[in-house]
């Protein structure tokens, strides 16, 4: 399963990080550290899942969340907006919107958050 996470909080992504590998030992791991570099990468690939961070210094996750609404058909099958703060009304107006499905996650995220988003999504992981 190839995996990225999007966080430009080095501490953040060694910590979820740590939760999706314990989550998912086999999942291929790619990070980045900031928006444009993983909007970059999504025109020449796609994940089968992302985690992405709401807030990225003066970017924000909505950005690749309308990245992906683009090219649905090329959409991961699990997509989680993290947060440090609570969501706000117009976040879960706007992933309501989207046609592809996301969920919201508070930080950090611990391994039961990350096998409960892939259940959520209808990903089976396989031990």
């Amino acid at each position: 399963m190839r995996v990225w996470l999007i966080d430009d909080s080095q501490a953040d992504l060694y910590l979820l990080q740590r939760a999706v590998l314990e989550a998912c030992p086999q999942a291929q791991i790619t990070t980045f550290s900031t928006l444009s570099s993983a909007i970059d990468r999504w025109a020449e690939s796609s994940p089968d899942c992302v985690f992405v961070d709401l807030n990225l210094g003066a970017d924000t996750g909505l950005d690749l969340v309308d990245a992906i609404d683009d090219a649905p058909e090329r959409a991961p099958a699990v997509n989680v907006v993290i947060s440090g703060v609570a969501a706000p009304e117009q976040l879960a107006e706007r992933l309501r919107r989207a046609r592809v499905p996301w969920q919201v996650r508070a930080k950090p995220l611990r391994a039961h958050d990350v096998i409960d988003a892939f259940t959520r999504a209808g990903y089976r992981l396989v031990q």
